[in-house]
Order: structure tokens, then sequence, then C-alpha cells
């Protein structure tokens, strides 16, 4: 029986090739994009599942209020919560810190290679840890082990990519490497080597240092410590087995009320703190700036899912569309099969049993598909997807079970259809085509351009807010602009000697130092107010150090006042200047004078009058996802200890002042390896995620577009089969080939156009909540609408009049006589 049905089923496919070709490629494309889309949504939620007791391990977020600037998120807390949480709650197993220095994104190694050479690099991802970090995070030690490994204060633990890379094969335990960072220079010896295997965790360490090491060390034992303030360590905690979040959670207020409020009410705040699952770090947007890795929304998830859900709904409707179209060409069929015995619910597994050979044909097509494309996916992504995902039990058990549903959904009204004929009717030939199955093929294509079309929508108003991301002014000059990090106690000491030697080259504009430059993280704040306020009406005012020449090289606007000059003294000790955002927020009316006001911080109850030197133009410190917030420059109280060298240069080849600069470079550091980015590079880089479900939906909309036109191409060219003698009779009586073309076309451009009017409404919705999550964006226009409702028409129009053309130019001798 099973032979039988499969021999039927593959004579079926080989006498209808055109049908079949559509129906088995127009699913294997459907399901590759889905298995590569459900690929890309299993690789997220991978991040931080692998740490055994994953259950029990929590990151402590820390949520500020204060009245005149509302509720500010963050991911790191104070220096002693650590301590302070593990004391207070027997619940808690084990607590560990972590700091990761935003002034040190990479730190020099000086090491000695396996060939006894010595080496100078610069290493990233290296984070200082407290020594019971391997209590709470389960790493796996290929050298040494976890219990010792953080002991001693001069330690340093390596990945295992890392240690291969700098010492070969060679053991790397016990080895000796000289680091460099704003900490100071320090003798570190290896302790251990962990295997960071495959597993995704937003902790991307590639090597580990003690937090007993440094100024940060000093800082934690110095009496500035304090709940409310500094908030610069990652607190993360492992409950013990048996108690859940909410269990701590509840306890958490009472805590602060104990240990915090005291602190709290000299700085005028209110805090607290609340727990996140290890598991969720990675899609808590709301605290992505403080995250050590690029986190992911939920929300473009739920976008790539549903269309992937998309993609394979418009292969099955295809397919389906095409099944019921052609019922009519299997009637006498089922009517022979029916008089010889068969029974309905025989003939629904014949034609199920078909749909899914079709499916499993077109799943094995798919995974070739799949794995042929995945390069090209990685690098639309951005990710690194492995091949061997595809081997993974989950994976392959999703793809079975997509394969399995696919087969049925799609061949599910085709069989109860087709099993339904009255066999007598259908050997006379009195078969008519059912009203039912006509509306169902209608409402499938309106369906399926309906989906169609919102995509459409979807990648023009994208791209369009990504155009506006990318050349909206940002109220600074980012062209030309070259960032050197310094990165060691050397640099900072003597930058001014190789910015001295820049500016002697007149290709270079100006240059100028800085904490923080606009597109990365500032994590400096600090509270500012009105003279005759208290300090519960303080402002939250982000603030950087810079030099005097720093902002005539970021080439920030002057509103009112002047920037920093060193023919004032007091500038340095008590000046400031300021962004319209914090002008209105300290209360300042339009008109009224900003320069030469007076704005008081308070610190532990001692006050200090600050005098605002300028006031500059808003200007976007970070990306438009977020509004512009109150801004304040200082000159850095700590002299030849910044950051970031920002160099401004004229436009031209850049590449030849790269190289004069390097050459610079070398002659006075000698030892420290040339590096640096480029300001426009660097801000765009926030918009990463933007970029990639850009990249996403442009690519998949084309691609469905595509199923979408090969299955209408599928319909027109059946339709014109069945009307075949009609469009003979028509020509021998005069109709012209763009009348018939417009007869075979106006049934099915009819649909084009029902489904441009639902989809345009429903597609503005989506846009415009998806806009929402920028706070400086396009709206949707009705031009957007306009265009994706021509291009869907011009499309359906060429692949209807293609097939449309073809019919109208055979001979209609040669039709007539076709039956």
């Amino acid at each position: 029986m099973f032979f039988n049905y499969f021999k039927v089923a593959w004579r079926n496919l080989w006498r209808n090739k055109m049908f079949s070709t559509i129906n088995v490629f127009g699913l294997a494309l459907g399901l590759s994009c889905c298995m590569l889309l459900v690929a890309y949504i299993y690789h997220e939620l991978s991040y931080d599942r692998h740490w055994n007791g994953k259950q029990n391990i929590y990151l402590l977020e820390s949520d500020f209020f204060r009245e005149s600037t509302g509720i500010l998120k963050a991911a790191t807390s104070s220096a002693p919560f650590a301590p302070a949480l593990k004391e207070a709650f027997p619940q808690v197993k084990q607590t560990t810190r972590l700091f990761s220095n935003p002034g040190s994104d990479k730190i020099l190694f000086h090491y000695t290679n396996k060939q006894q050479q010595k080496i100078a690099s610069y290493q990233s991802k290296g984070y200082y840890v407290d020594s019971t970090f391997f209590d709470v995070f389960e790493y796996n030690f290929v050298e040494g082990n976890a219990t010792s490994a953080l002991a001693a204060t001069n330690a340093i633990v390596l990945s295992e990519n890392l240690a291969r890379e700098l010492f070969g094969g060679a053991p790397a335990l016990g080895k000796f490497i000289e680091v460099e960072s704003d900490m100071g220079k320090f003798n570190l010896e290896v302790t251990g080597v962990y295997d960071e295997g495959k597993n995704l965790s937003h902790i991307n360490a590639r090597f580990i240092m003690p937090l007993t090491m440094g100024w940060v060390a000093d800082f934690i034992r110095s009496n500035d410590v304090e709940f409310a303030a500094n908030n610069m360590f990652y607190t993360y905690i492992r409950l013990k087995d048996g108690y859940t979040q909410n269990d701590l959670e509840k306890l958490l207020p009472g805590f602060m009320e104990t240990y915090a409020k005291k602190d709290l009410e000299l700085m005028g705040i209110d805090k607290k703190i609340k727990l996140v699952p290890v598991d969720q770090i990675h899609f808590s947007v709301d605290i992505s700036d403080y995250i050590l890795s690029p986190t992911t929304s939920k929300l473009y998830l739920y976008i790539i899912a549903s269309i992937a859900i998309f993609m394979l709904l418009i292969a099955c409707i295809n397919f389906m569309n095409l099944s019921t179209a052609r019922a009519a060409k299997r009637a006498q069929e089922v009517g022979v099969r029916k008089s010889l015995g068969a029974s309905k619910s025989l003939l629904i597994r014949q034609y199920l049993g078909e749909s899914l050979f079709i499916a499993i044909i077109s799943f094995i097509i798919a995974i070739f598909l799949a794995v042929l494309f995945l390069p090209l996916f990685n690098q639309l992504t951005e990710r690194q997807l492995n091949y061997s995902v595809f081997l993974n039990p989950w994976m392959i058990t999703i793809s079975i079970l997509l394969t399995l549903l696919t087969g049925f959904i799609a061949g599910s009204y085709p069989a109860f259809y087709l099993s339904r004929y009255n066999p007598v009717e259908v050997l006379k030939g009195k078969v008519t085509r059912g009203s039912s199955a006509v509306l169902l093929r209608k409402g499938l294509v309106i369906f399926q351009f309906c989906i169609a079309i919102c995509l459409v929508i979807a990648t023009l108003v994208i791209q369009f807010q990504m155009r506006f991301l990318n050349d909206s002014p940002l109220g600074f000059d980012k062209e030309n602009q070259v960032v050197i990090p310094l990165r060691t106690p050397e640099l900072r000491e003597h930058y001014t000697v190789y910015k001295d030697r820049l500016l002697n080259d007149p290709r270079i504009v100006s240059a100028g130092a800085t904490d923080y430059y606009p597109g990365v993280p500032n994590f400096s704040d600090f509270g500012l107010f009105r003279p005759g306020q208290s300090i519960d009406k303080a402002v939250v005012t982000k603030n950087t150090g810079v030099d005097f020449d720093y902002l005539p090289t970021l080439n920030v606007q002057l509103k009112e006042g002047r920037l920093f000059s060193k023919e004032y003294a007091n500038d340095s000790i008590r000046g400031i200047i300021m962004n319209e955002a914090a002008a209105k927020a300290l209360g300042f009316k339009p008109g009224e004078n900003v320069a030469g006001a007076t704005i008081v911080n308070e610190w532990h109850g001692k006050r200090t009058d600050l005098e605002v030197v300028g006031l500059v133009k808003n200007f976007h410190f970070s990306s438009l996802h977020e509004e512009i917030r109150p801004y304040v420059f200082m000159l850095s109280s700590y002299q030849n200890d910044f950051n970031y060298l920002l160099v401004r240069t004229k436009k031209g080849d850049v590449k030849d002042v790269l190289n004069m600069m390097e050459g610079k470079w070398k002659e006075i550091f000698p030892e420290s390896p040339f590096v640096y980015s480029m300001l426009d590079s660097d801000f765009k880089s926030n918009y990463q995620a933007d970029r990639q479900a850009a990249n996403i939906v442009n690519t998949f909309t084309a691609i469905a577009i595509f199923i979408s036109c090969i299955g209408l191409f599928g319909l027109v060219a059946f339709s014109t089969q069945q009307r075949t003698k009609e469009i003979g009779i028509r020509k021998v009586l005069g109709a012209s080939v763009t009348q018939i073309v417009s007869l075979l076309s106006y049934d099915f451009l009819k649909l084009v156009v029902i489904a441009i009017l639902l989809a345009c409404p429903l597609a503005w919705w989506m846009m415009s909540k998806w806009l929402g999550a920028f706070a400086y964006s396009i709206s949707v226009e009705w031009w957007m609408l306009a265009g994706a409702a021509v291009l869907a028409l011009l499309i359906a129009i060429f692949t209807v009049g293609f097939q449309g053309i073809k019919a109208a130019l055979v001979n209609p001798v040669t039709t007539i006589k076709s039956e």
C-alpha cells in the first residue's frame, strides 16, 4: 500500500514538472529560510544557559530615582553591596563583583612567546573580579584549578584560545605576563587556563585578573566606599538551592532601609535594587549601555520569528493553491479509486502522504540550501553560527516538526477537498470547481501578498530610519576624527608630547584629550542644582573631563559665553561648560543668561560652587535611541589622566595621515602598538542591532516576494491552461493581445489590490510602534505606503503579464484543436 502511494506520488510529480518544481522549490526555499532564522533565534537564546546552576545566578540591577530626572537604570552597583548581601541573607550562597574599566577597553601585554621573542600587543575583554568569581560561575579549567586561581594578587587567568595565541601549544601555567593599563604596570603569573568552549555568555572574558590590584583595590579599601554613589561594579549573586528570585527580592527593600538609607538621603536620591536572571541579561536592553557585551531586544527576536513563520506560510500557501487548482485534473483518478472501493479516509491518507512526500523532498533540499547559504547568513546577521547548529538535537527536532507540520498544513485542504468528490459525477465528467476552493485560493493569495507588502513597507521604513540615523546632524564634527586610546600610564603622562608633534603637521587641524567621546558609554555623572535649592532638587548630569583643546576639536557649537581658556586660571578650578539640556533641566528660562551663573554640586554634605563658563548647543553624545541628556564638561582635575586623544584632520587621503601619525607614535612610544579608530565608525556601532534587523528584513522580504511570485506564476499558468480554448476563440473573433492579457490579469491583480488595502494600515501601525523605540525618528509617510503598493502591483503585473502574453501569442488554430 505504502509503495503504491509512493509510486503514484512520484508519477504525479514527474508528469507535472513545472508545478512540481514550483511546489518543491518553493517549500524548500521557505523551509531553508525558516531553518536559518530559527538557528539565529536559537543562537541568541543560548546566552548564559550553560552555567551550572544558572537558575540560581542573578545580576544586581540598580534603579535610581530623582524627582528632577525620573528613573535611571544601571547594571552596576556600589562596591559594598556584594559583601553586605552575603552577610545579610542566609539564602545567598555566594556573591562576587566584576569591574570593567571603561578607560582600558584594551590592556597592553608584554610577554615572551614560544620562540623566545618579546612581544607587545593589546588584548581586549579583560576583567577584574573577586576571588569568589569562580564559585559563582563554574568554568572548566584545563590548566590549574578554579579554587586557587585568583588567590594571589599578581594572578592572571587566561582563556584557552588566548593562551594558545600567546604561547602556542606550550603550557601557559606559571608563565609571566607584564600588563599595563591605567591601573599601573604589573608582572602577573598565569595561574589558570579555562576552556570557554562554544558557549555564549554576556561575560565574554578572554582573561581575568584579581580585583585586589591597582587603584580600584585602593578605592574599595578606602573610606569613600558607600551604598549610594560610585556604582561601577557588576554584582552577581548565587542563591542556595531551593530559593527563588522572589524569595530574595521581597526582602531587598528592608535591606536598603537598613544599609543604604543614610547614604541615599545625603545624595538626595532614592535607589532600588532588583535581580536579573543570568540567562535574561542578554535581553536587558534597558540597561544595555552597561552590559559587558551587546544585548538583543526580544522585540527583534519576535520580528525574526514572525518572518520565519511568514516565509513558511507563503510557501505552504503556494502548495495549497496549486494543489486545489489542479484538483479537477485528478478527478477521474478519485472517481476510479472510489468505484473500486477506496474509502474517503484512505484517499485522505494518500493525498496527505503525497504532501508529506513533497515536504520531505523539500526538506532535504532545504538542508542543502541552509548549509550552502550559512556563510552569507553570518555576514548578514554579523554572527558566527557554525554548521554544527543544524546537528543540535533541538534544531533537528524543530526542523523535522516544521517539515511534518508544513506537509500536513499544505496538503490538508487538497486531501479533504479531493476525497469529497462523488464518483458517479466525476466519471460522467460533471466535476465543477467548487466555490469554496476558489474562495480559499483567493483568500490565500490575498493573505500571501498582504504579508509580502507589509514586509516591503517595513523594509522601506527601516531603510529610511537607518539613513536618518546615519545622516542626521549630531551637533559636532564626526568626519575626519581619529580616536587614539591612551591605555597606559606612560601614554597618559606624555600624550602632550605626541599631540604637539602632530600639530606641527599642516594636515592636522586640532587635537584634544578627553575621558569619554561621543558614541561610547559614559559612566560618570553627578548632581547639580541652583543656589538656594537643596540636594533633592539636583539634576543628574553626565560629565566628562577634557583638556583645553578637546571642544574645539570636536567642534561643538557655542551658544553663549566662551570655551575653556588657559588665560582664565579659574577655569581649571571651578569652571564648567554645559549643554542646553542641562540648562533647561536646571530651570534656566529661554533668554536667561546661563554663562556666568553659579551652579552647586554637593558631595557628602560638602558644597562646591561651580561657574558656568559657556553654554553649547545640544549634541548627540549617545545614539538617537536616547534623548539628549544634561551634559557638563570640566577641565580634568587629574592632569594628563585622559582616556582618549581625539585628532581632527583635514579632508584628504586619510591613509597618508595615519601613516604619519603612526610614525610619530613609534618615535615617542616604541613599546606601545599604535591603535586607532574613526569617530564616525564608532558612533555608527551604536546601531549594530538596528543594522542587523534591517539586513534580515531586507533580504527575507526579497525572498518572500520571490516565493509569492512563483506561486502566483504557477496559478496564472494553470488558469491559462484551463482557458486555452477560450483564448483561441477570442483571438479568432478579433481580440488583441492586450485585451487577452488584461482578461487574464484582472482577477489576480484585483486580489493584489485588496491585499494592499489590508496591508497598508497594518504595516503603518506596526512600524509606528517600532519607530517608538527611538527618541529621534522619521514618521511613516503616505508615500512609503504608496511606494510599496506600486512596487507590489508592478511585480504582480510582470508575473501575471509574462504568462498572459505567452498564452496570447500562441496560434489560435493550435489551441482550438487542443481538445
